[in-house]
């Protein structure tokens, strides 16, 4: 190998590390986002009454709650308007 050709295979191999790191720099961003995003969607999904962590354990607990029983639509507005008496 001539010196020239030494230096270009050198400077073909570090163009190719940077760039390649480069790659996975913006990769590994986008999985970042990707998971925040995960974590923003499911906490929409779950009702806001309850304050939720960032964890899977209280998700799973969340999912093995009986479901809520639902406040029929016209007891909910006789109590808005305070027309019901306890």
């Amino acid at each position: 190998m001539t010196p020239s050709m030494l230096y270009n295979h050198r400077f073909i191999v570090k163009t190719l590390y940077l760039n390649n790191n480069s790659i996975n720099r913006r990769r590994r961003r986008l999985q970042f986002n990707r998971i925040q995003l995960n974590r923003r969607i499911r906490l929409l999904l779950v009702p806001s009454s309850i304050n939720i962590l960032n964890n899977n354990n209280t998700l799973r607990r969340m999912r093995e709650l009986p479901p809520q029983q639902n406040i029929d639509d016209e007891f909910a507005e006789q109590l808005f308007n305070g027309t019901t008496f306890f």
